[in-house]
């Protein structure tokens, strides 16, 4: 990839725990490309260059989940259907059948 050794270490430890503990290829091509351009040479600068990509996923995570939320609170729900009420007995009766009592 073309990264020092302490700056692939750094690319590792972030690709798991972004993923959950799997290691993907392509994911860590992609991260060291985007490393590689911003000009990272050594692993402090590839924990400050992932430290900022962590602050920016987990912010527009959050803005994510929002915007779920809110598109689920203006969906108009379905409207249940008419049901015909049935004549309502008196507790107590209901209770004393239940128990085999009369009353």
């Amino acid at each position: 990839m073309g990264l020092s050794n302490g700056a692939a270490n750094a690319l590792i430890e972030y690709a798991l725990a972004t993923n959950d503990n799997v290691l993907s290829r392509l994911f860590c091509d992609k991260i060291a490309a985007a490393m590689l351009r911003e000009g990272v040479k050594n692993a402090r600068d590839a924990m400050d260059y992932l430290n900022r990509l962590r602050k920016k996923k987990s912010g527009t995570k959050k803005k994510v989940i929002y915007a779920k939320t809110a598109h689920k609170e203006y969906v108009p729900s379905a409207k249940p259907k008419e049901e015909e009420e049935e004549p309502t007995e008196d507790l107590e009766t209901l209770l004393a059948e239940f128990y085999g009592e009369k009353k």
